[in-house]
């Protein structure tokens, strides 16, 4: 298991490497040197109601981050 780290609001995202759904390798790096511009979405416990609340609404916004670029 990776270690964990804190994050503040505004820094940068650490250069990280995941596999998606399909197992393929998605890779930070790579999505940004093709220019993208890249949500990372975070959420603050499983099974709370906030966590429900705010995964509902990313969502909801997937479509519309979609029709601008944004992976």
């Amino acid at each position: 298991m990776a270690k964990s780290m804190n994050l503040e609001v505004g820094d940068a995202a650490p250069l990280f490497s995941v596999e998606d759904t399909y197992g393929e390798t998605v890779s930070l790096a790579a999505l940004l040197a093709e220019g993208k511009r890249v949500v990372l979405y975070f959420y603050p416990k499983d099974s709370t109601p906030g966590c429900t609340t705010q995964a509902t609404e990313f969502s909801a916004s997937h479509a519309l981050l979609t029709a601008n670029d944004i992976v």
